[in-house]
């Protein structure tokens, strides 16, 4: 009998992608909209607010100033990445 091959699941080199737009965008925004809150809570908490309101004014400040933000920021990411990528590949196809 000949022996079984193993087959394995783990992806290959080539089937992996980066990731796309959303996932940046995705990526951007929860570390955006987190340090958004955490420093406007902290410094509005840090100067005497109550927690209750310095959380408030934090979340709104998170939600509004921090999702634009990051959306440019992922965004920008992945358009760099596709632009690299396309400039890596001229310059192998011109050698």
């Amino acid at each position: 009998m000949a022996p079984n091959p193993q087959i394995s699941n783990a992806p290959t080199q080539s089937s992996v992608e980066a990731p796309g737009l959303g996932r940046l965008v995705g990526i951007a925004a929860s570390i955006i909209v987190t340090s958004v809150f955490l420093v406007v809570a902290g410094g509005l908490y840090a100067t005497g607010t109550d927690l209750l309101p310095a959380m408030g004014i934090a979340f709104f400040a998170a939600a509004w100033g921090g999702g634009g933000f990051s959306a440019m920021i992922g965004g920008v990411i992945y358009a760099t990445r596709l632009e690299n990528e396309a400039i890596a590949a001229r310059v192998l196809v011109a050698r």
